[in-house]
């Protein structure tokens, strides 16, 4: 009977092109994570290792001193 079909096609160029910004501001949040994340977990580890290598001279340290006042009394 009647065919109520158009074939209007309808485009909104405003929100087309605020989604493309709103991807290119997270592309540049991933680009900028994906180079510091990496630089912090290095410095991270690094300064890890160091705090636990000047923690063991520290205890060395004090157990040579406990040493040497337990070995100088035995001596006397």
């Amino acid at each position: 009977m009647f065919n109520n079909t158009t074939s209007q096609v309808a485009t909104n160029s405003a929100a087309i092109g605020n989604t493309s910004q709103s991807y290119g501001a997270f592309d540049i949040t991933v680009g900028v994570s994906a180079i510091v994340f990496p630089i912090i977990l290095v410095l991270s580890i690094n300064a890890y290792r160091k705090y636990r290598t000047a923690a063991r001279r520290e205890k060395i340290a004090y157990l040579e001193k406990v040493w040497r006042m337990t070995s100088a009394k035995k001596n006397v």
